[in-house]
């Protein structure tokens, strides 16, 4: 007879239990394993993201569904010339656009309200630099009509003219001229005279700026001003600036801002002058009004009847 085995160390011999189950699974592992490397990207990306390419328009657009602020910044870009445009004399007796060095003048034959809008703005914010011999009059005569009642901005050259008239001569005519231009141009704001100066030639003319503070260099501008306004009586109008240029070579930046403090100084006397002088005839004039209406004596009382 068989004899029993003894049961095995290793197994159970205790009632069967049952599985333990195995943990969840992490929902970011399993993102991570579908879309790769997409969140990580995503958490590192850069604070400050590239701009975005914006598409370039080549379609038409409807130029009077914007607004007139708009289409005036639309015509400003188009028609601005930081330098300014140049009008001759000689291009006048043509039928071309008497403005040399204009860009993109196709605009104003559009239609007739993009030409009258458009040169609005053209005349309102460009320089025009107005080119003349002797006589300035002459050429204003041939300047287009309707150009002429919107221009605002100006500028005269004055090359060898001060050198034929002398210094305060030509002061004198850039004075007379910049009123010249106000009739001719009603709205005009800015009238620059481009003075060409030669540093040698003015100090023979008593105007010596050599080795001189800029105080100093606008006390001399000052009594030159003021000898010439006693020679000739014209006060510069508000809306001439002058720009002095070097003839040939270098003109130091000390003289253009001497000339500029002693114009604006001036301009203040020659105010002052004005008030005090309207005073005194205010005055005199109600003085005499007092003796005349006022004094009482050879006059008759009215009798009460």
């Amino acid at each position: 007879m068989a004899e029993a085995q003894e049961p095995r160390r290793w197994e159970s011999t205790s009632a069967p239990t049952h599985p333990v189950p195995s943990p969840s699974p992490n929902p970011i592992a399993e993102l991570q394993q579908v879309f790769g490397t997409l969140l990580l990207v995503t958490r590192d990306k850069p604070k400050h993201p590239t701009p975005k390419t914006i598409p370039r328009w080549t379609g038409s657009f409807r130029l009077f569904d914007f607004p007139r602020e708009m289409r005036d910044r639309i015509y400003h870009y188009a028609l601005h010339s930081p330098s300014g445009v140049v009008y001759r004399r000689s291009r006048a007796h043509t039928r071309t656009w008497p403005f040399e060095d204009t860009p993109r003048t196709q605009l104003f034959l559009s239609s007739r309200q993009v030409y009258s809008e458009s040169l609005q703005v053209f005349c309102r914010e460009t320089v025009v630099r107005i080119t003349f011999r002797s006589q300035l009059s002459g050429t204003l005569r041939l300047f287009p009509d309707q150009p002429a009642r919107l221009l605002q901005r100006i500028k005269l050259e004055y090359r060898s003219h001060w050198q034929l008239r002398g210094v305060g001569n030509s002061w004198g005519d850039m004075i007379t001229q910049a009123r010249l231009a106000k009739e001719f141009f009603p709205l005009l704001r800015e009238c620059t005279a481009v003075w060409h100066v030669d540093e040698y030639v003015l100090e023979k003319t008593g105007l010596d700026f050599k080795d001189k503070t800029v105080e100093e260099q606008t006390e001399v501008w000052a009594e030159a001003l003021r000898s010439w306004y006693e020679g000739n009586k014209l006060v510069p109008p508000r809306w001439l600036r002058v720009e002095l240029v070097a003839m040939w070579g270098y003109l130091h930046a000390s003289l253009q801002a001497s000339f500029h403090a002693a114009l604006d100084g001036f301009r203040r006397e020659v105010e002052a002058m004005d008030r005090h002088g309207t005073e005194n005839d205010l005055e005199s004039s109600g003085r005499k009004w007092l003796e005349t209406w006022g004094g009482g004596k050879g006059r008759k009382k009215r009798s009460r009847g």
